[in-house]
């Protein structure tokens, strides 16, 4: 039997950038890197991988992008709101999303969305003690749970 995928919707909180995922991700993953942190504030990023042929913007006039440490890397935000919207990783050909700004009900149909593992362990904060959540712990990024 064929595995059915439904589009995961989201985009940003002011709703002028907006955007289409189909199929599932090439990894869901919880990252630790300092740039995940540093970008959304928090201990660790939720997050999708997908090939970049998978995502379509229905509305992204006022998305902005900018190259911060890598010319092949680069960032998007909505340029009204200031939502990060993604990190496109040319030489990859994936595109990274936050969790958080895909529709609660589309993520609740698709369970490939769920995080599998975590990446980039080695820079967890110090402060941040490990949840007991049985996840892998990978010192890099990686394009499989199970790397």
């Amino acid at each position: 039997m064929a595995t059915e995928w439904h589009v995961v919707k989201g985009g940003c909180y002011c709703k002028q950038v907006k955007f289409e995922i189909t199929g599932a991700p090439v990894l869901a993953a919880n990252c630790h890197c300092g740039l995940c942190r540093r970008m959304s504030g928090v201990p660790f990023a939720s997050l999708v991988i997908v090939n970049e042929s998978q995502i379509r913007f229905t509305q992204q006039h006022n998305m902005k992008t900018f190259s911060l440490d890598k010319p092949q890397k680069h960032h998007h935000f909505c340029g009204v709101c200031g939502t990060f919207i993604s990190n496109h990783l040319y030489p990859k050909g994936v595109m990274v999303i936050p969790l958080g700004i895909l529709d609660e009900a589309d993520l609740a149909r698709s369970p490939a969305y769920k995080p599998t593992c975590h990446i980039f362990s080695d820079y967890k904060a110090d402060w941040y003690a490990w949840p007991d959540d049985n996840l892998p712990r990978h010192k890099e990024f990686v394009d499989s749970p199970t790397q």
